[in-house]
């Protein structure tokens, strides 16, 4: 199963996320704080991470610097979903490594697109499962 991390503060994302998500079988993992994030990033290991640029403690950047300069989360593809027009804020994504800085609104189908790429389960993440 595919899952995907969502840091939103306001929902919107979230909600989309899940919208367009759910029904292609993949599971979308909401989160207010960044704090929340980065510890369910480390036990999830999702295929994909869409931010927006705040959170409820702290910024999206903050976040992405966090997960791109841990070796376990690096390679997670990651996505900013924002709502203001900001070039200088797209600059500042892409060079701290995010993949796509993406405006709302958004139509779903759009974000499917944008998104498809990162979509696939990346196994060579994921610890060996071991029997119980």
């Amino acid at each position: 199963m595919v899952q995907v991390l969502v840091l939103d503060n306001k929902g919107a994302n979230t909600k989309l996320a899940k919208e367009l998500l759910t029904p292609l079988g993949h599971q979308v993992i909401p989160v207010i704080g960044s704090s929340l994030a980065l510890f369910l990033a480390h036990k999830n290991l999702p295929e994909l991470i869409l931010s927006d640029t705040e959170s409820s403690d702290g910024s999206g950047f903050d976040f992405i610097r966090a997960v791109k300069s841990d070796p376990e989360l690096s390679a997670i593809p990651f996505v900013f979903l924002v709502s203001q027009n900001d070039s200088s804020l797209e600059a500042q994504a892409l060079k701290l490594g995010a993949e796509k800085f993406l405006k709302q609104p958004l139509k779903a189908k759009e974000l499917l697109q944008e998104i498809q790429p990162y979509l696939k389960e990346r196994k060579s993440l994921r610890p060996p499962e071991t029997p119980e």
